[in-house]
């Protein structure tokens, strides 16, 4: 990270000493106490998400004081739920305040995701027992190893749990399962902003925050919708080239979004490529008497909502039509 803000500062400043500084925005990943530091020992304002386990101290505000939240955003996603965000400031000192946010949105998410990787450890016993039960498996040795597989297989979900096997006249009948730990809900949907903007508000630092998912939009739509990835080129050159051509296309998309934001509209550049898809501009081949070709360019009769589209880009005509003749050589 130093390296990358010390060529930043030189391209923006010309290696020109400047009382300008941006503000820093960081996930997790980049937020280390480092980076934090060097970020504060050398003037720069950031704005980072904290480390999920830094959150744990918050947890009584985040379970039992959620009427000292306030709410900062309230939209509805294409399923029709409704994601609201609260948070709430508390100020370290008079260089450093946290913003606690919870966004619901984001604990559905984290709750799918947890019940996709919930701990099936028990019911993996459970099966084993019932195998020992029905006589499916009666070798002692065989049992055991087949115990130690399952407790190795589910890693931390087995930590919780201590098995026995039991035993009745000298044989295995089954396994017991006690639980020896119970591990607290994680704080789904719950994160915590720092920043060194401690006079601003709860909202501004939030919102501050947020621009990185402009950032991540960006990305997202180079990788996906632009196809910068997969590069199959091989030789350094022609990799550039071809994430220049993204970066340009990106670009493009860019003014595109912006000109139809000004007008009230947020549809994103994939939508607006698949509206306007159908209006097609084709080519119309024919031949005359005399053995001559013709080639007719012309566009498709915009529809409501291509139209629509149209006027809030500012494009007051299509290309018109072209006619081309080759004459015969016979």
């Amino acid at each position: 990270m130093e390296e990358i803000m010390t060529r930043l500062s030189r391209r923006m400043h010309g290696g020109q000493i400047s009382m300008f500084k941006p503000t820093v925005a960081m996930d997790c990943g980049f937020a280390t106490a480092h980076n934090v530091t060097w970020l504060r020992d050398n003037g720069y304002h950031y704005v980072v998400i904290r480390r999920e386990d830094d959150s744990e101290e918050y947890r009584r505000y985040f379970e039992g004081n959620r009427d000292m939240f306030e709410l900062v955003s309230s939209k509805k996603s294409i399923y029709g739920d409704t994601n609201n965000v609260y948070i709430r400031k508390e100020r370290v000192n008079d260089e450093l305040c946290r913003v606690l946010c919870h966004s619901e949105g984001k604990e559905r998410k984290e709750r799918a995701i947890a019940e996709k990787k919930r701990n099936t450890f028990p019911e993996a016993v459970a099966g084993l027992s019932a195998s020992i039960k029905k006589g499916t498996i009666k070798n002692p040795e065989k049992i055991a190893n087949k115990l130690q597989r399952i407790i190795g297989k589910h890693g931390r979900g087995a930590a919780n749990y201590k098995a026995t096997l039991e035993t009745e006249g000298g044989k295995i009948t089954g396994v017991s399962l006690e639980r020896t730990k119970v591990e607290e809900e994680p704080l789904y949907g719950c994160y915590v902003i720092e920043s060194t903007h401690a006079d601003m508000s709860a909202e501004e630092v939030w919102k501050l925050y947020m621009t990185l998912t402009r950032v991540e939009g960006a990305f997202r739509s180079m990788k996906e919708t632009l196809g910068m990835r997969p590069v199959y080129h091989q030789t350094a050159d022609r990799s550039a080239a071809h994430l220049f051509v993204t970066v340009l296309a990106y670009h493009l998309l860019a003014i595109i979004e912006n000109f139809m934001a000004r007008q009230g509209d947020t549809r994103t550049w994939g939508t607006i490529r698949d509206v306007m898809s159908t209006l097609m501009r084709g080519t119309v081949t024919m031949r005359d008497d005399q053995d001559a070709t013709y080639h007719i360019r012309l566009s498709g009769e915009p529809e409501e909502e291509h139209q629509d589209i149209l006027d809030k880009l500012g494009v007051s005509a299509l290309p018109e039509r072209i006619v081309s003749k080759i004459e015969s050589t016979l």
